[in-house]
């Protein structure tokens, strides 16, 4: 047999295993919980999942856009998603030292008017002197 039959005959045969084994393991949490204590552990683990990837995506963009209180953006970013996400899509730059307003041009330059602050330079002394 060539090397990719061989491969391919191993990884059924790891497959057809792993089944076998799920299918014993699911079989036997049924037995020790009852199908609906497993099928709402199931949705709870699911709603968390997806609770923590919203918080991270939010999370995130408050903090490109220079927003404060981080941890309660992304509180609020995983319970209302999508409210969230167009709040902060219609929001505009904060500067990072002085907290006043910036425009969509200077926010992503990362240069603020006001006091005449570059963060850029900030963000690559920092990288150095680590």
């Amino acid at each position: 047999m060539t090397r990719p039959a061989l491969l391919e005959k191993g990884m059924i045969d790891v497959m057809k295993i792993f089944k076998q084994n799920w299918e014993d393991f699911k079989r036997a949490l049924i037995e020790a919980f009852g199908e609906a204590v497993l099928s709402q552990a199931l949705s709870i683990i699911v709603t968390g999942v997806i609770f923590l990837i919203c918080f991270r995506v939010i999370y995130l963009f408050a903090q490109r856009k220079n927003r404060g209180m981080l941890s309660l953006w992304g509180l609020f970013g995983g319970m209302f998603f999508i409210p969230m996400l167009l709040l902060l899509a219609f929001t505009s730059y904060l500067c990072p030292k002085c907290r006043k307003v910036l425009t969509n041009r200077d926010g992503k330059a990362k240069k603020c008017p006001h006091c005449a602050a570059s963060w850029i330079q900030e963000d690559s002394e920092a990288a150095t002197s680590d």
